[in-house]
């Protein structure tokens, strides 16, 4: 049988892991409320194939990298602490995105070297085709 101590104990265990997911979880909710924004703001979609289905397969893509402040994943903790550097993003779904930094659709992309292009022949997968 526990003693009453023990019991004391695991009541305030008990209790210090409800605060602590009570804290968490409105943390969670008010990025979530922030990034539901920030999509908003973007257009709701990936502006190259019009992808919008899940939020969470949607990336802020900087289209000027030496434009880049800050990671804006990183960084929400308000709207307006993060508008400034929306303006400099583009919503792609993460596929697009991936391909953009590939240099499939370059022109969604500023880079130092304008000769980069998409060459099928550079990427192993197209080998497999």
């Amino acid at each position: 049988m526990a003693s009453l101590d023990e019991l004391e104990l695991l009541d305030r265990s008990i209790a210090d892991l409800d605060a602590r997911w009570e804290r968490n979880f409105k943390a969670w909710t008010r990025r979530r409320n922030l990034q539901e924004t920030a999509v908003a703001y973007l257009g709701n979609k990936c502006q190259i194939c019009g992808y919008g289905t899940c939020i969470e397969a949607l990336d802020f893509h900087h289209v000027d990298p030496q434009e880049k402040d800050f990671n804006i994943s990183d960084r929400i903790t308000s709207f307006e602490a993060i508008k400034p550097e929306l303006d400099k993003c583009e919503l792609l779904c993460c596929r697009c995105h991936r391909e953009v930094h590939a240099g499939m659709h370059p022109t969604h992309l500023v880079m130092e070297d304008e000769d980069r292009s998409y060459d099928p022949g550079n990427f192993p997968m197209a080998a497999m085709g």
